[in-house]
């Protein structure tokens, strides 16, 4: 979710993402007076609440007429804070349904095309092989060398499951270990940087994260809607996530991170 300050800040930028994408059905002059209205009466809150917690202090140091009229002005107020409170909450709803629209920013060097045939190459590294035999995909190869099992699968899960077996799994594991002892090591990142001239070596921090997520977490991630395709705990309440980033992308939310920590690396 974009911050709107930084919306504020970079109003035509943000107008451009949204025109890029096409599909972005938010007004952000409309959001932007929202939140006009909706910081408009935040101010509104404070200062009445600073003239009644004043008023109260002062109504247990006065007396007879003086304390009268100081507990009907306390009570004017409460009226007044009751009213601004009860609008805001509705200003404040609809800023958070319209804001949580706003699509993240594109690159000003990202080029718009209608579809992906229209995507630009950058450049490309070697040629595609070119075998003089029928080529097998991996389902087949997987089922020869008793690997992959889908059938199994899909009788006890369903469609889009399989198991790895054998040295499948060996395979798999390795490569998880061979990746995360790469990027947990410093010595090694900086030789790999040195190699293609990147002045960045940091090592990465291995994280196993949380595979259930709170849904106003989820949402802050945009990834809750559509919330017919998620698997919903509504007693708790959690939501199981889709990929690791869920759970990953909000370690930091609500902190400010000081510049000189980052980049700061997670796989």
């Amino acid at each position: 979710m974009l911050d709107i300050n930084f919306i504020r800040e970079n109003q035509e930028r943000v107008k451009e993402s949204i025109k890029n994408r096409g599909k972005v059905d938010i007004d952000i002059d409309e959001l932007l007076k929202i939140d006009e209205t909706r910081r408009g009466l935040i101010l509104d809150r404070d200062s009445l609440r600073a003239q009644k917690n004043k008023i109260s202090e002062e109504v247990s140091q006065k007396q007879n007429e003086e304390r009268d009229k100081a507990i009907v002005e306390a009570s004017e107020i409460k009226e007044k804070l009751k009213v601004v409170e009860t609008n805001l909450n509705k200003v404040e709803e609809e800023f958070k349904d319209k804001v949580l629209l706003v699509p993240n920013v594109t690159s000003p060097k990202m080029p718009v095309g209608k579809d992906e045939s229209e995507n630009v190459v950058l450049r490309k590294w070697g040629e595609p092989k070119k075998f003089d035999f029928e080529i097998k995909d991996h389902v087949d190869l997987g089922k020869s060398l008793d690997i992959i099992d889908i059938e199994k699968a899909t009788e006890v899960s369903g469609s889009r499951f399989y198991y790895l077996k054998n040295d499948a799994v060996l395979l798999q594991f390795a490569l998880i270990n061979f990746v995360i002892k790469t990027l947990a090591n410093e010595n090694i990142l900086k030789d790999l940087a040195k190699k293609v001239g990147n002045p960045y070596f940091k090592a990465f921090v291995p994280v196993l994260p949380p595979v259930m997520i709170k849904p106003e977490v989820m949402k802050k991630m945009d990834r809750l809607d559509p919330i017919d395709e998620r698997f919903e705990l509504k007693k708790d309440p959690l939501i199981l996530v889709g990929s690791a980033e869920h759970t990953l992308g909000p370690y930091h939310m609500n902190e400010i991170l000081d510049k000189k920590v980052l980049p700061i690396m997670y796989i």
